[in-house]
């Protein structure tokens, strides 16, 4: 979640709206996290896979797309290798 702060660094150093986007869809998944806190791991997994599993996937789906219409002085490589290693 660490590129969580660059975006919110990013967004208030100059009000991005692709900064806010992102900080917006990764605040679902907090926001997820933090209804399910006090129920059992496997309980916590199901959730997961129900609720935030398809907010992920529509999370990295954005995402690709973004940083193919961002100029590569607006990403960083780290941007760049987080996409190539992800799961889809």
């Amino acid at each position: 979640m660490a590129q969580c702060a660059v975006s919110l660094d990013i967004h208030l150093a100059t009000q991005s709206p692709v900064a806010l986007e992102a900080l917006t869809r990764v605040g679902e998944l907090y926001g997820i996290e933090e209804q399910i806190r006090s129920q059992s791991s496997d309980l916590r997994r199901q959730i997961r896979q129900a609720r935030a599993g398809p907010v992920l996937d529509d999370l990295y789906r954005w995402f690709k797309s973004t940083l193919t219409q961002l100029s590569a002085k607006s990403t960083s490589r780290r941007d760049r290798y987080a996409m190539s290693r992800g799961k889809h």
